[in-house]
């Protein structure tokens, strides 16, 4: 039973871990291979890279990790704090419009995932660095994927009987 529990936290980590990787890897590819030709581009698509993960953590937890940081005087957050933590991180991050966007959404990593995709085909590179960003991007997705599982499926009541 601990096993388990234990399996699933670590496919856990591993797969955040992995969007980590995937993230830092389409960050370098878009400013060694679009930044000298479209910096403003490349800007906002490192922009959307970054806000991935925060959305993906505030979609994942019930806080968006936000009790993390909380003085001992206040141990919850209410729903409408946790969404204006996360509204006033995007806007931070890629301005009121965009922002709105995803927030409007109700799979805020997948839509981001999307922003990501269609701000990649807008670049003008080759088609060795083209390919490299979609990998990357189906990774980020693959990624998602398993951590909804992860999130969406519980352990079977069989293997958490008589653990408490």
């Amino acid at each position: 039973r601990t096993s388990a529990s234990y399996q699933r936290f670590d496919q856990g980590r591993a797969a955040f871990g992995a969007i980590v990787s995937s993230s830092r890897a389409l960050i370098r590819t878009a400013v060694t291979s679009i930044f000298p030709l479209q910096p403003r581009l490349c800007r906002s698509f490192v922009r959307l890279v970054r806000a991935f993960p925060r959305a993906l953590i505030f979609h994942l937890t019930p806080d968006g990790d936000q009790a993390s940081s909380l003085p001992e005087s206040k141990m919850e957050l209410t729903k409408d704090e946790i969404e204006e933590a996360l509204a006033r991180q995007l806007r931070e991050l890629l301005g009121a419009a965009e922002a709105k966007k995803i927030l409007d959404t109700s799979n805020r990593p997948l839509c981001v995932l999307q922003l990501i995709t269609k701000t990649a085909s807008l670049a003008e590179m080759e088609s060795s660095v083209e390919s490299r960003l979609d990998m990357e991007i189906r990774e980020l997705g693959i990624n998602l994927e398993q951590c909804e599982r992860i999130l969406r499926h519980p352990i079977p009541t069989s293997y958490t009987r008589h653990t408490s």
